[in-house]
């Protein structure tokens, strides 16, 4: 699960890197380690197209290699995905300004970019784990 949520947070850099898919509104926060170079926002449809697939995989791999529960398949990916996002976009702010991590955590908890990949990932996995019954 974790590997899922790394493996799109690169796939997010590579669409941005190649300037792909930049449809509608900019998501705040979405690559946090980008904030000093005025680049952490970005496109709706690129995090759709990112985070959507993620949750996906993520519920497969869970629903039928964990074989758990649907309800604890989606529990498990909005804990895991939240807990690591926070963890990264903590990290990535203290490192911009030279501070602690634990200073940084709490914001998190407010930050779009964040909130929007994990529901995205909820969104993925719901049909997955839906079908799957």
């Amino acid at each position: 699960m974790a590997l899922v949520v790394v493996a799109a947070t690169g796939w997010l850099y590579t669409l941005r890197n190649l300037e792909a898919l930049r449809v509608g509104p900019h998501v705040s926060g979405a690559l946090p380690l980008q904030q000093l170079a005025r680049s952490d926002d970005q496109p709706l449809l690129r995090l759709i197209v990112v985070w959507v697939p993620a949750g996906a995989l993520a519920a497969a791999l869970l629903s039928r290699w964990a074989r758990m529960s649907a309800p604890a398949v989606l529990a498990s990916i909005v804990a895991i995905a939240f807990v690591l996002l926070v963890l990264a976009g903590a990290m990535s702010d203290a490192v911009a300004i030279s501070e602690s991590v634990r200073g940084h955590i709490a914001s998190q908890f407010t930050r779009a970019g964040t909130l929007v990949a994990v529901v995205l990932m909820l969104v993925g996995a719901l049909p997955v784990v839906f079908w799957r019954r």
